[in-house]
């Protein structure tokens, strides 16, 4: 359970978090030189959508959505998702196993 400390800070730190999300979503669309329209043609997400995950009123987009902005605007889908808030599995863990069998099926190694 959470102390009463910790929870302002965690709170905040989700704020934080999804306010770079927008903007490193915001910023990857201009750096392409992109509008929102163009975006909306190419990955089929209306553009009112992606103004409101750009200004932060979409708080966790679907990581489907962000497969697709990734894809377009040549970023990292891993850091979108982070930014987003999704757990990704430990990829230190994955990189040390030779064989993908080698995992349980939570994504740690087996002994």
């Amino acid at each position: 359970m959470l102390d009463k400390v910790s929870e302002p800070s965690i709170i905040s730190s989700m704020r934080d978090r999804r306010q770079h999300l927008s903007h490193f979503l915001r910023t990857a669309r201009e750096r392409k030189g992109l509008t929102l329209r163009a975006v909306e043609q190419a990955t089929e997400v209306s553009n009112a959508y992606l103004s409101q995950l750009e200004s932060g009123k979409i708080k966790q987009p679907s990581p489907i959505v962000l497969h697709k902005l990734s894809q377009l605007y040549g970023i990292s889908y891993a850091d979108a998702m982070r930014f987003a808030g999704y757990p990704l599995p430990n990829e230190d863990i994955r990189e040390e196993c030779s064989d993908p069998l080698d995992l349980d099926h939570d994504g740690t190694a087996v002994q």
